[in-house]
């Protein structure tokens, strides 16, 4: 298993993660085969309630304009902004986790070219499915969160150090009883990738091969390559200072296109040009080439 394929860790570093991987064998799925469930002995079976009742819709609750910053400031601090290193778990298939009571497993019955099967954990497609899995997690890592974790579904984040232990001639504090491995490769990782970004000691930066795909993207001939566009822009918008100034015109042909002949005119080129632009230099701190061009 190649667990150093950079040849950021030194030798006995690399020795470590397979040490690691060893002494935890049993915490890992390779395939689907040996994925788990999670004990009845610490959580219960779910029941999906088959009862009558109203639809209903639950507005989100405004945040005061004078409160923002304090809000923004306790959810940074409850993600551990600001931590040098960072890793990620990942549930493998996570849903499959969640045992589905023996009286709901009829409610799941589907017919195959097998015969007919039912679900024994909970779908995907359940109502709550989200809600107990994270439910279910949360309950599990309590004692973790917030300062080591702070899971979401089946993702856990984990917090490494809040520096990497540098030492005044450039180099890294190691650990005591073993000087061939770093202080901060003890408990943490380089970088780790969220959608379409790189989190890494320096910050958080759009990952190179997404930004590319977008610099790529050709003059849109019909509403579904616009709405691919947006769709794949809108995962990046925290690096686009003003997106929503600038891809109005986008939006807006996606708004009124149906009712009229589809045009990709003038001011949505120059929107989807000028949001290329804006991601090609701010995704690289050294320099970037960029062609502007105009036909006709």
């Amino acid at each position: 298993m190649n667990v150093n394929p950079n040849g950021f860790l030194s030798t006995k570093e690399e020795k470590l993660v397979h040490h690691l991987i060893k002494t935890c064998e049993d915490g890992f799925a390779w395939d689907k085969l040996e994925k788990g469930i999670f004990s009845s002995n610490y959580l219960n079976p779910v029941c999906i309630p088959t009862l009558d009742h109203n639809v209903w819709i639950k507005s989100n609750i405004p945040i005061p304009r004078g409160l923002q910053p304090n809000i923004i400031k306790i959810l940074k601090e409850k993600q551990a902004a600001g931590r040098a290193y960072y890793s990620v778990l990942d549930l493998f298939v996570g849903f499959d986790q969640c045992e589905l009571h023996p009286d709901s497993r009829n409610l799941t019955t589907f017919q195959s070219p097998l015969g007919t099967f039912r679900l024994t954990r909970i779908p995907m497609g359940y109502t709550n499915s989200q809600q107990v899995q994270h439910g279910n997690l949360t309950f599990i890592l309590q004692d973790q969160i917030p300062k080591v974790t702070m899971p979401f579904v089946d993702d856990v984040p984990v917090c490494g150090p809040a520096t990497q232990y540098e030492l005044p001639d450039g180099g890294f504090k190691m650990i005591p009883d073993n000087l061939g491995i770093r202080r901060f490769i003890n408990a943490s990782y380089l970088a780790f990738q969220e959608v379409s970004h790189l989190c890494t000691y320096e910050g958080r930066r759009p990952l190179p091969d997404r930004v590319q795909k977008i610099v790529d993207w050709p003059i849109p001939r019909d509403l579904t390559s616009v709405r691919g566009l947006l769709g794949t822009v809108g995962t990046m918008r925290m690096f686009i200072k003003n997106y929503t100034v600038h891809s109005e015109p986008l939006v807006c042909l996606t708004h009124h296109a149906k009712s009229k002949e589809f045009v990709f005119g003038p001011d949505e080129l120059e929107a989807m040009e000028k949001i290329k632009i804006i991601l090609a230099v701010n995704s690289s701190h050294i320099a970037i080439g960029y062609i502007l061009s105009q036909n006709g």
